[in-house]
């Protein structure tokens, strides 16, 4: 009689997949509820953050399930693949988010009327004392604006501005 061995599966590659569908599936549960009205910002952004911390842990899984499937030549294939996807997924909000915080800067005010710039009087409308989230001070250095927008134009969004008011007379 002849007999088998049977290859013991990737035990982690099981757990990976479903820490992949897990995250994936609270990201879009608090996406949608914050979406609408469900969740408010703070919660969301904690929510966010556990999502991120699970991805992370997920990705570590999936780490030691690819060394024991390429190394030992174990099955798992499948499901490390459909965890893969799943992480990218997940995942790929969080780069975006990493990448547009370095590439653009933390101004909360952009003009094109650098020589008169609008007063925004509504910020004397937010609540003020311990606790309460008010808007920072406008940035009112120009050359940081230029140097963060350089294709900003104030002069062409004038020009454009007195063309259009010139067609309607």
């Amino acid at each position: 009689m002849t007999g088998y061995f049977e290859i013991a599966p990737a035990r982690a590659a099981g757990p990976a997949l479903m820490l992949a569908r897990f995250a994936l599936v609270l990201l879009v549960v608090a996406g949608l509820s914050h979406r609408y009205g469900l969740l408010a910002t703070p919660d969301f952004l904690i929510v966010s953050g556990v999502v991120f911390v699970i991805a992370l842990f997920a990705v570590l899984v999936w780490v030691r399930a690819f060394f024991d499937v390429w190394r030992k030549g174990r099955p798992g294939g499948r499901k490390l693949a459909a965890a893969a996807g799943l992480l990218l997924l997940v995942l790929s909000p969080f780069a975006a988010a990493i990448v547009m915080a370095m590439r653009f800067p933390a101004l909360n005010d952009i003009t094109t009327d650098r020589a008169d710039p609008p007063q925004f009087f509504a910020l004397d409308a937010f609540p003020r004392g311990k606790g309460a989230h008010r808007p920072g001070p406008l940035s009112p250095e120009p050359e940081v604006q230029e140097r963060a927008y350089a294709g900003l134009d104030a002069g062409a969004a004038a020009r454009r501005g007195a063309d259009r008011c010139r067609g309607l007379a």
